[in-house]
Protein backbone atom coordinates (compact mmCIF):
# COMPACT_ATOMS: atom_id res chain seq x y z
CA UNK A 1 0.00 0.00 0.00
CA UNK A 2 2.92 2.09 0.73
CA UNK A 3 4.62 1.80 -2.48
CA UNK A 4 1.10 2.15 -4.25
CA UNK A 5 1.11 5.91 -2.82
CA UNK A 6 4.83 6.47 -3.25
CA UNK A 7 4.81 5.54 -7.23
CA UNK A 8 1.22 7.87 -7.57
CA UNK A 9 2.95 10.59 -5.28
CA UNK A 10 6.19 10.68 -8.02
CA UNK A 11 3.75 10.25 -10.71
CA UNK A 12 1.55 13.16 -9.92
CA UNK A 13 4.81 15.17 -9.65
CA UNK A 14 5.64 14.26 -13.07
CA UNK A 15 2.73 14.95 -14.47
CA UNK A 16 2.44 18.40 -12.70
CA UNK A 17 5.95 19.35 -13.34
CA UNK A 18 5.10 17.80 -17.46
CA UNK A 19 2.63 20.11 -17.48
CA UNK A 20 4.07 23.12 -16.32
CA UNK A 21 6.99 22.19 -18.81
CA UNK A 22 4.61 21.74 -21.51
CA UNK A 23 2.92 25.24 -21.16
CA UNK A 24 5.82 27.13 -21.39
CA UNK A 25 6.70 24.93 -24.73
CA UNK A 26 3.29 26.07 -26.14
CA UNK A 27 3.98 29.54 -25.24
CA UNK A 28 7.94 28.94 -26.62
CA UNK A 29 6.85 27.63 -29.71
CA UNK A 30 3.92 30.34 -30.35
CA UNK A 31 6.56 32.95 -30.05
CA UNK A 32 9.31 31.51 -32.43
CA UNK A 33 7.06 30.12 -35.00
CA UNK A 34 5.35 33.37 -35.14
CA UNK A 35 8.66 35.15 -35.47
CA UNK A 36 9.48 33.00 -38.10
CA UNK A 37 6.69 33.26 -40.19
CA UNK A 38 7.29 37.12 -40.17
CA UNK A 39 10.93 36.44 -40.85
CA UNK A 40 10.08 33.93 -43.54
CA UNK A 41 7.80 36.31 -45.01
CA UNK A 42 9.40 39.27 -44.81
CA UNK A 43 13.12 38.17 -46.08
CA UNK A 44 12.29 35.86 -48.73
CA UNK A 45 14.24 32.45 -48.92
CA UNK A 46 17.37 33.75 -49.27
CA UNK A 47 18.16 36.08 -46.24
CA UNK A 48 15.86 34.12 -44.26
CA UNK A 49 18.30 30.86 -44.75
CA UNK A 50 21.62 33.08 -44.05
CA UNK A 51 19.94 34.40 -40.66
CA UNK A 52 19.07 30.82 -39.79
CA UNK A 53 22.55 29.76 -40.95
CA UNK A 54 23.73 32.14 -38.30
CA UNK A 55 21.42 30.87 -35.26
CA UNK A 56 21.97 27.51 -36.22
CA UNK A 57 25.56 28.07 -35.55
CA UNK A 58 25.37 29.97 -32.40
CA UNK A 59 23.38 27.20 -30.54
CA UNK A 60 25.31 24.29 -32.20
CA UNK A 61 28.63 26.07 -30.23
CA UNK A 62 26.20 26.95 -27.35
CA UNK A 63 25.47 23.88 -26.45
CA UNK A 64 29.17 22.18 -27.04
CA UNK A 65 30.98 24.87 -24.77
CA UNK A 66 28.78 23.25 -22.13
CA UNK A 67 30.65 20.22 -22.46
CA UNK A 68 28.05 18.32 -20.85
CA UNK A 69 28.21 19.82 -17.71
CA UNK A 70 24.10 21.10 -17.55
CA UNK A 71 23.06 17.63 -17.80
CA UNK A 72 26.18 16.42 -15.19
CA UNK A 73 24.43 19.46 -12.62
CA UNK A 74 20.88 18.19 -13.46
CA UNK A 75 21.94 14.72 -12.30
CA UNK A 76 24.46 15.48 -9.23
CA UNK A 77 22.01 18.29 -7.35
CA UNK A 78 18.93 15.91 -6.95
CA UNK A 79 21.90 13.65 -5.24
CA UNK A 80 23.59 16.79 -3.15
CA UNK A 81 22.41 16.61 0.48
CA UNK A 82 23.79 20.01 1.94
CA UNK A 83 24.37 23.41 0.99
CA UNK A 84 28.25 23.26 0.37
CA UNK A 85 27.59 20.23 -1.93
CA UNK A 86 25.04 21.78 -4.07
CA UNK A 87 27.19 25.22 -4.41
CA UNK A 88 30.15 23.00 -4.93
CA UNK A 89 28.28 21.38 -8.27
CA UNK A 90 27.15 24.54 -9.80
CA UNK A 91 30.77 26.54 -8.92
CA UNK A 92 32.72 23.23 -10.24
CA UNK A 93 30.42 23.35 -13.68
CA UNK A 94 30.92 27.57 -14.28
CA UNK A 95 34.68 26.89 -13.65
CA UNK A 96 34.85 25.29 -16.79
CA UNK A 97 31.82 26.69 -18.76
CA UNK A 98 32.92 30.63 -18.82
CA UNK A 99 35.98 30.04 -20.05
CA UNK A 100 35.68 27.83 -22.76
CA UNK A 101 32.41 29.81 -23.67
CA UNK A 102 34.55 32.68 -24.19
CA UNK A 103 37.41 31.20 -25.81
CA UNK A 104 35.42 29.66 -28.62
CA UNK A 105 33.05 33.12 -29.08
CA UNK A 106 36.36 34.35 -29.68
CA UNK A 107 37.97 32.04 -32.34
CA UNK A 108 34.41 32.14 -34.39
CA UNK A 109 34.63 35.67 -34.38
CA UNK A 110 38.18 35.62 -35.75
CA UNK A 111 38.26 33.13 -38.20
CA UNK A 112 34.57 34.09 -39.38
CA UNK A 113 35.56 34.90 -43.05
CA UNK A 114 36.90 31.44 -43.25
CA UNK A 115 33.84 29.96 -42.25
CA UNK A 116 32.13 31.57 -44.37
CA UNK A 117 34.54 30.64 -47.20
CA UNK A 118 34.95 27.17 -46.34
CA UNK A 119 31.77 26.14 -44.79
CA UNK A 120 29.01 27.95 -47.01
CA UNK A 121 31.21 29.35 -49.67
CA UNK A 122 29.71 32.83 -49.27
CA UNK A 123 31.98 35.53 -47.72
CA UNK A 124 28.76 37.86 -47.41
CA UNK A 125 27.62 35.67 -44.42
CA UNK A 126 30.91 36.81 -42.25
CA UNK A 127 29.70 39.62 -40.59
CA UNK A 128 26.38 37.49 -39.66
CA UNK A 129 28.40 34.77 -38.06
CA UNK A 130 30.66 37.35 -36.23
CA UNK A 131 27.19 38.60 -34.64
CA UNK A 132 26.05 35.71 -33.55
CA UNK A 133 29.58 34.26 -32.51
CA UNK A 134 28.63 37.23 -29.13
CA UNK A 135 25.71 34.61 -28.75
CA UNK A 136 27.46 31.59 -27.80
CA UNK A 137 28.66 32.38 -24.27
CA UNK A 138 25.27 34.20 -23.87
CA UNK A 139 23.35 31.05 -24.36
CA UNK A 140 25.79 28.57 -22.91
CA UNK A 141 25.05 30.45 -19.66
CA UNK A 142 21.35 30.31 -20.35
CA UNK A 143 21.58 26.49 -20.72
CA UNK A 144 23.59 26.20 -18.05
CA UNK A 145 21.10 27.86 -15.61
CA UNK A 146 18.57 25.50 -16.91
CA UNK A 147 20.38 22.78 -16.18
CA UNK A 148 20.74 23.60 -12.73
CA UNK A 149 16.73 24.77 -12.25
CA UNK A 150 16.36 21.10 -13.84
CA UNK A 151 18.81 19.65 -10.76
CA UNK A 152 16.68 21.67 -8.43
CA UNK A 153 13.31 19.72 -9.61
CA UNK A 154 11.92 22.94 -10.51
CA UNK A 155 9.66 23.81 -13.57
CA UNK A 156 8.61 27.46 -13.56
CA UNK A 157 12.09 28.88 -13.63
CA UNK A 158 12.75 27.09 -17.12
CA UNK A 159 9.32 28.23 -18.23
CA UNK A 160 10.10 31.65 -17.58
CA UNK A 161 13.98 32.11 -18.75
CA UNK A 162 13.47 29.62 -21.67
CA UNK A 163 9.67 29.92 -22.80
CA UNK A 164 8.81 33.25 -21.86
CA UNK A 165 11.67 35.90 -22.11
CA UNK A 166 13.62 34.71 -24.64
CA UNK A 167 11.18 33.89 -27.05
CA UNK A 168 9.26 37.49 -26.04
CA UNK A 169 12.47 39.48 -26.42
CA UNK A 170 13.65 37.87 -29.41
CA UNK A 171 9.93 39.15 -31.35
CA UNK A 172 10.10 42.28 -29.84
CA UNK A 173 13.69 43.24 -30.99
CA UNK A 174 13.10 41.45 -34.40
CA UNK A 175 9.67 43.59 -34.48
CA UNK A 176 11.59 46.63 -34.18
CA UNK A 177 14.39 45.83 -36.23
CA UNK A 178 12.02 45.04 -39.33
CA UNK A 179 10.08 48.71 -38.38
CA UNK A 180 13.34 50.48 -38.81
CA UNK A 181 13.61 49.02 -42.08
CA UNK A 182 16.78 46.90 -40.93
CA UNK A 183 17.40 43.64 -42.83
CA UNK A 184 19.34 40.32 -42.44
CA UNK A 185 22.11 42.15 -40.27
CA UNK A 186 20.25 44.39 -37.94
CA UNK A 187 17.91 41.49 -37.33
CA UNK A 188 20.79 39.09 -36.27
CA UNK A 189 22.15 41.78 -33.97
CA UNK A 190 17.95 41.94 -32.28
CA UNK A 191 18.37 38.36 -31.70
CA UNK A 192 21.72 38.42 -29.72
CA UNK A 193 20.27 41.26 -28.00
CA UNK A 194 17.67 38.92 -26.81
CA UNK A 195 20.05 36.07 -26.13
CA UNK A 196 21.91 38.82 -23.87
CA UNK A 197 18.27 39.43 -22.00
CA UNK A 198 18.05 35.99 -21.51
CA UNK A 199 21.34 35.29 -19.93
CA UNK A 200 20.80 38.92 -17.42
CA UNK A 201 17.68 37.41 -16.08
CA UNK A 202 18.82 33.92 -15.92
CA UNK A 203 22.25 35.49 -14.19
CA UNK A 204 19.52 37.10 -11.61
CA UNK A 205 18.29 33.35 -10.97
CA UNK A 206 21.63 32.04 -10.07
CA UNK A 207 22.24 34.94 -7.58
CA UNK A 208 19.05 34.78 -6.20
CA UNK A 209 17.73 31.63 -5.74
CA UNK A 210 20.97 29.38 -5.58
CA UNK A 211 24.10 28.60 -3.28
CA UNK A 212 26.05 30.31 -5.93
CA UNK A 213 27.10 33.06 -3.90
CA UNK A 214 26.31 31.92 -0.41
CA UNK A 215 29.22 32.64 2.29
CA UNK A 216 29.25 28.62 2.43
CA UNK A 217 32.88 26.22 1.44
CA UNK A 218 31.91 24.74 -1.49
CA UNK A 219 32.37 21.14 -1.79
CA UNK A 220 34.26 21.19 -4.97
CA UNK A 221 33.17 17.99 -7.30
CA UNK A 222 35.15 18.99 -10.87
CA UNK A 223 37.34 15.30 -11.50
CA UNK A 224 33.68 13.54 -11.10
CA UNK A 225 31.50 15.89 -12.64
CA UNK A 226 34.07 16.00 -15.94
CA UNK A 227 34.34 12.06 -15.66
CA UNK A 228 30.56 12.05 -15.84
CA UNK A 229 30.04 14.95 -18.32
CA UNK A 230 32.92 14.40 -20.91
CA UNK A 231 31.09 11.51 -22.58
CA UNK A 232 28.14 14.06 -22.85
CA UNK A 233 30.29 16.31 -25.26
CA UNK A 234 30.34 13.59 -27.80
CA UNK A 235 26.94 13.04 -26.98
CA UNK A 236 25.81 16.81 -27.30
CA UNK A 237 28.30 16.83 -30.93
CA UNK A 238 26.00 13.81 -32.56
CA UNK A 239 22.90 15.28 -31.36
CA UNK A 240 23.80 18.56 -32.94
CA UNK A 241 24.90 16.60 -35.85
CA UNK A 242 21.47 14.98 -35.70
CA UNK A 243 19.49 17.97 -35.20
CA UNK A 244 21.41 20.44 -37.59
CA UNK A 245 24.08 19.03 -39.92
CA UNK A 246 21.00 18.56 -42.35
CA UNK A 247 20.47 22.54 -42.47
CA UNK A 248 24.15 22.99 -42.77
CA UNK A 249 24.73 20.38 -45.12
CA UNK A 250 21.80 21.83 -47.42
CA UNK A 251 23.81 24.89 -47.21
CA UNK A 252 26.86 23.24 -48.61
CA UNK A 253 25.33 21.34 -51.45
CA UNK A 254 22.85 23.42 -52.06
CA UNK A 255 21.29 27.08 -51.60
CA UNK A 256 20.58 29.24 -49.11
CA UNK A 257 16.72 29.10 -50.63
CA UNK A 258 16.91 24.96 -49.73
CA UNK A 259 17.80 25.94 -46.56
CA UNK A 260 14.88 28.16 -45.86
CA UNK A 261 12.69 25.97 -47.59
CA UNK A 262 13.43 23.27 -45.11
CA UNK A 263 13.85 25.49 -41.67
CA UNK A 264 10.17 26.63 -42.43
CA UNK A 265 9.44 22.53 -42.41
CA UNK A 266 11.45 21.59 -39.28
CA UNK A 267 9.64 23.64 -36.88
CA UNK A 268 6.57 22.40 -37.35
CA UNK A 269 7.63 18.61 -37.16
CA UNK A 270 9.36 19.47 -34.02
CA UNK A 271 5.98 19.95 -32.45
CA UNK A 272 5.52 15.95 -32.25
CA UNK A 273 8.42 16.28 -29.40
CA UNK A 274 6.56 18.78 -27.12
CA UNK A 275 5.37 17.16 -24.85
CA UNK A 276 8.25 14.20 -25.20
CA UNK A 277 10.69 17.25 -24.03
CA UNK A 278 8.17 18.31 -21.24
CA UNK A 279 8.38 14.82 -19.36
CA UNK A 280 12.35 14.06 -20.23
CA UNK A 281 13.08 17.53 -18.49
CA UNK A 282 11.31 16.60 -15.28
CA UNK A 283 12.10 12.38 -15.41
CA UNK A 284 15.23 12.51 -15.70
CA UNK A 285 16.21 14.58 -12.03
CA UNK A 286 12.90 12.42 -10.50
CA UNK A 287 14.60 9.05 -11.79
CA UNK A 288 18.20 10.26 -10.87
CA UNK A 289 16.53 10.44 -7.34
CA UNK A 290 14.86 7.53 -7.42
CA UNK A 291 17.53 5.35 -8.36
CA UNK A 292 19.73 7.00 -5.66
CA UNK A 293 17.60 4.96 -3.35
CA UNK A 294 17.18 1.61 -4.75
CA UNK A 295 13.79 1.77 -5.56
CA UNK A 296 14.10 -0.42 -9.13
CA UNK A 297 10.50 -0.93 -9.18
CA UNK A 298 9.42 2.17 -8.76
CA UNK A 299 11.69 3.82 -11.69
CA UNK A 300 10.33 1.03 -13.86
CA UNK A 301 6.85 2.52 -12.89
CA UNK A 302 7.85 6.06 -13.95
CA UNK A 303 9.40 5.41 -17.40
CA UNK A 304 6.65 2.93 -18.15
CA UNK A 305 3.80 5.81 -17.17
CA UNK A 306 5.90 8.67 -18.88
CA UNK A 307 6.26 6.43 -22.46
CA UNK A 308 3.16 5.39 -22.42
CA UNK A 309 1.36 9.25 -22.17
CA UNK A 310 3.98 10.40 -24.37
CA UNK A 311 2.17 8.01 -26.95
CA UNK A 312 -1.30 9.07 -26.00
CA UNK A 313 -0.35 12.67 -26.72
CA UNK A 314 1.74 12.57 -29.32
CA UNK A 315 0.07 10.13 -31.97
CA UNK A 316 -2.91 12.65 -32.67
CA UNK A 317 -0.60 15.26 -33.64
CA UNK A 318 0.85 13.29 -35.73
CA UNK A 319 -1.95 12.11 -37.80
CA UNK A 320 -2.91 15.31 -38.42
CA UNK A 321 0.18 16.81 -39.20
CA UNK A 322 0.82 14.38 -41.94
CA UNK A 323 -2.59 14.29 -43.20
CA UNK A 324 -2.65 18.21 -43.81
CA UNK A 325 0.86 18.48 -44.60
CA UNK A 326 0.50 20.57 -47.79
CA UNK A 327 -2.64 22.97 -46.31
CA UNK A 328 -0.35 23.76 -43.19
CA UNK A 329 2.22 24.80 -45.03
CA UNK A 330 0.56 26.82 -47.39
CA UNK A 331 -1.87 28.56 -44.76
CA UNK A 332 0.92 29.15 -42.76
CA UNK A 333 3.97 30.68 -45.13
CA UNK A 334 2.42 30.97 -48.59
CA UNK A 335 2.87 29.45 -51.73
CA UNK A 336 6.52 29.98 -52.04
CA UNK A 337 7.41 27.65 -49.49
CA UNK A 338 4.83 24.79 -50.82
CA UNK A 339 7.79 22.36 -52.17
CA UNK A 340 8.49 21.73 -48.24
CA UNK A 341 5.68 20.30 -48.20
CA UNK A 342 6.42 16.76 -49.25
CA UNK A 343 9.63 16.98 -46.18
CA UNK A 344 6.95 17.38 -43.51
CA UNK A 345 5.06 13.87 -43.36
CA UNK A 346 9.05 12.47 -43.63
CA UNK A 347 9.90 14.34 -40.94
CA UNK A 348 7.09 14.11 -38.73
CA UNK A 349 7.70 10.22 -39.03
CA UNK A 350 11.07 10.42 -37.78
CA UNK A 351 10.19 13.11 -34.58
CA UNK A 352 7.26 10.57 -33.64
CA UNK A 353 9.77 7.44 -33.20
CA UNK A 354 11.80 9.51 -31.63
CA UNK A 355 9.23 10.70 -28.84
CA UNK A 356 7.31 7.82 -28.26
CA UNK A 357 10.30 5.85 -27.91
CA UNK A 358 10.27 7.49 -24.18
CA UNK A 359 12.82 9.34 -22.44
CA UNK A 360 15.30 6.96 -23.34
CA UNK A 361 18.26 9.02 -23.43
CA UNK A 362 17.09 10.67 -19.61
CA UNK A 363 17.01 7.21 -18.39
CA UNK A 364 20.05 6.50 -18.95
CA UNK A 365 21.83 9.19 -18.17
CA UNK A 366 19.69 9.10 -14.96
CA UNK A 367 21.15 5.80 -14.00
CA UNK A 368 24.71 7.13 -14.90
CA UNK A 369 25.60 5.20 -18.29
CA UNK A 370 26.97 8.42 -19.90
CA UNK A 371 29.73 6.68 -21.85
CA UNK A 372 26.81 4.41 -23.32
CA UNK A 373 24.94 7.35 -24.44
CA UNK A 374 28.36 8.68 -25.81
CA UNK A 375 28.66 5.13 -27.95
CA UNK A 376 25.11 5.17 -29.49
CA UNK A 377 24.96 9.21 -30.21
CA UNK A 378 28.89 8.43 -32.45
CA UNK A 379 26.95 5.58 -34.29
CA UNK A 380 23.75 7.82 -34.66
CA UNK A 381 26.04 10.60 -35.51
CA UNK A 382 28.05 9.20 -38.03
CA UNK A 383 25.61 7.50 -39.54
CA UNK A 384 23.73 10.81 -39.76
CA UNK A 385 25.96 12.32 -41.62
CA UNK A 386 26.86 9.73 -44.08
CA UNK A 387 22.90 9.26 -44.98
CA UNK A 388 23.21 13.46 -45.33
CA UNK A 389 26.04 13.14 -47.59
CA UNK A 390 24.37 10.82 -49.97
CA UNK A 391 21.08 11.83 -49.95
CA UNK A 392 21.06 15.42 -50.50
CA UNK A 393 23.36 15.35 -52.95
CA UNK A 394 20.59 13.26 -54.95
CA UNK A 395 17.38 13.84 -53.38
CA UNK A 396 17.46 17.92 -51.81
CA UNK A 397 15.88 18.75 -48.60
CA UNK A 398 13.30 15.14 -49.30
CA UNK A 399 17.06 13.41 -49.00
CA UNK A 400 17.60 15.48 -46.12
CA UNK A 401 14.92 14.41 -43.81
CA UNK A 402 14.81 10.62 -44.79
CA UNK A 403 18.10 10.43 -43.14
CA UNK A 404 16.62 12.72 -40.07
CA UNK A 405 13.67 10.15 -39.50
CA UNK A 406 16.04 6.86 -40.60
CA UNK A 407 19.02 8.45 -37.50
CA UNK A 408 16.02 9.11 -34.78
CA UNK A 409 14.56 5.91 -35.57
CA UNK A 410 18.09 3.92 -35.12
CA UNK A 411 19.14 5.83 -32.05
CA UNK A 412 16.39 5.11 -30.31
CA UNK A 413 16.27 1.14 -31.03
CA UNK A 414 19.81 1.30 -29.35
CA UNK A 415 18.69 2.85 -26.33
CA UNK A 416 15.83 0.89 -26.17
CA UNK A 417 18.09 -2.32 -26.11
CA UNK A 418 20.87 -1.05 -23.78
CA UNK A 419 17.98 -0.45 -21.06
CA UNK A 420 16.52 -3.92 -21.68
CA UNK A 421 19.51 -5.89 -21.91
CA UNK A 422 21.62 -3.92 -19.32
CA UNK A 423 19.39 -2.52 -16.69
CA UNK A 424 16.06 -4.62 -17.24
CA UNK A 425 13.80 -1.90 -18.19
CA UNK A 426 11.34 -1.65 -20.88
CA UNK A 427 8.86 0.43 -22.29
CA UNK A 428 6.93 -2.19 -23.51
CA UNK A 429 3.99 -2.82 -21.73
CA UNK A 430 0.45 -3.91 -22.59
CA UNK A 431 -1.06 -0.29 -21.63
CA UNK A 432 1.23 0.36 -24.40
CA UNK A 433 -0.45 -2.17 -27.36
CA UNK A 434 -3.46 -0.64 -25.76
CA UNK A 435 -3.34 2.87 -26.73
CA UNK A 436 -1.41 1.96 -30.09
CA UNK A 437 -4.69 -0.17 -30.78
CA UNK A 438 -6.98 2.71 -30.41
CA UNK A 439 -5.04 4.73 -32.57
CA UNK A 440 -5.23 2.17 -35.52
CA UNK A 441 -8.96 1.90 -34.87
CA UNK A 442 -9.46 5.55 -34.74
CA UNK A 443 -7.34 6.00 -37.97
CA UNK A 444 -9.68 3.33 -39.35
CA UNK A 445 -12.47 5.42 -38.75
CA UNK A 446 -10.83 8.80 -39.94
CA UNK A 447 -9.94 7.31 -43.64
CA UNK A 448 -13.71 5.96 -44.29
CA UNK A 449 -14.34 9.34 -44.15
CA UNK A 450 -12.02 10.52 -46.90
CA UNK A 451 -14.98 10.00 -49.37
CA UNK A 452 -17.28 12.49 -47.73
CA UNK A 453 -17.16 15.69 -48.34
CA UNK A 454 -19.35 17.84 -46.08
CA UNK A 455 -16.50 20.48 -44.36
CA UNK A 456 -14.22 21.80 -46.06
CA UNK A 457 -10.41 21.22 -46.54
CA UNK A 458 -11.10 17.51 -46.11
CA UNK A 459 -11.99 18.03 -42.27
CA UNK A 460 -14.14 15.09 -41.89
CA UNK A 461 -11.14 12.37 -41.61
CA UNK A 462 -9.05 13.79 -39.15
CA UNK A 463 -12.37 15.13 -37.15
CA UNK A 464 -13.78 12.03 -36.85
CA UNK A 465 -10.54 10.17 -36.19
CA UNK A 466 -10.37 12.73 -32.89
CA UNK A 467 -13.94 12.01 -32.01
CA UNK A 468 -12.92 8.39 -31.98
CA UNK A 469 -9.76 8.35 -30.52
CA UNK A 470 -10.32 11.00 -27.32
CA UNK A 471 -12.94 8.61 -25.92
CA UNK A 472 -10.89 5.70 -26.78
CA UNK A 473 -8.37 6.53 -24.87
CA UNK A 474 -10.48 7.93 -21.89
CA UNK A 475 -12.20 4.72 -21.87
CA UNK A 476 -9.77 1.61 -22.59
CA UNK A 477 -6.16 3.11 -21.59
CA UNK A 478 -6.55 5.56 -18.07
CA UNK A 479 -6.24 3.75 -15.22
CA UNK A 480 -7.60 4.06 -11.55
CA UNK A 481 -4.23 5.46 -10.00
CA UNK A 482 -3.61 7.97 -13.35
CA UNK A 483 -7.48 9.41 -12.76
CA UNK A 484 -6.38 9.56 -8.57
CA UNK A 485 -3.04 11.36 -9.95
CA UNK A 486 -5.11 13.90 -12.06
CA UNK A 487 -7.36 14.67 -8.77
CA UNK A 488 -4.42 15.09 -6.93
CA UNK A 489 -2.63 17.37 -9.64
CA UNK A 490 -5.92 19.82 -9.98
CA UNK A 491 -5.09 23.36 -8.78
CA UNK A 492 -6.81 25.41 -6.56
CA UNK A 493 -6.34 28.26 -8.76
CA UNK A 494 -5.72 29.33 -11.53
CA UNK A 495 -2.46 27.88 -13.46
CA UNK A 496 -1.54 30.66 -15.69
CA UNK A 497 -1.69 33.15 -12.95
CA UNK A 498 0.07 31.01 -10.61
CA UNK A 499 3.02 30.40 -12.74
CA UNK A 500 3.64 34.56 -13.04
CA UNK A 501 3.17 35.22 -9.39
CA UNK A 502 5.51 32.17 -8.43
CA UNK A 503 8.09 31.82 -10.86
CA UNK A 504 11.04 31.02 -9.56
CA UNK A 505 9.63 28.98 -6.49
Amino acid sequence: MDENKGEIKEFTKLLQGSGIIFLGFILDRGFTFGGQVLLARILGRADFGAVSIGQTIAGTLGTLVLIGLNTGVGRYLPRANSSSKRRGVILSALHLIAPISLLVGGLIIYYARTIALVGFNNPSLTPLIQIFAIGIPLLAIKKFTIGVVQGREQSRPKVFIQNIIQPISKIILIGAALLIGFEEIGISISIVLAYGITTFVSIIYLVRYTPLLDDIVPDYIHRELIYFSAPLVVTSAMIIFLSDIDTLMIGYFSTTSDVGRYKVVYPIAQLLTLVFLSVKFVSMPLLSRIDSRGNRSRFQYIYSKATKWILVTTLPLYVLITVYSEWIIKSVYGTQYITGAAVLPILTSGFFVHAIAGPTEGTLTSLGRTRSIMAVSIITGVSNIVLNYILIQNFGIIGAAIATAISYAFMNLMYITILVVSEGISPFRRELFRVSAVGVVSLLAGFSMTQIELLPYQILPGLTFILVYIPGIILLCVSDEEIESVKNNTPSENVIADVFSRLFR
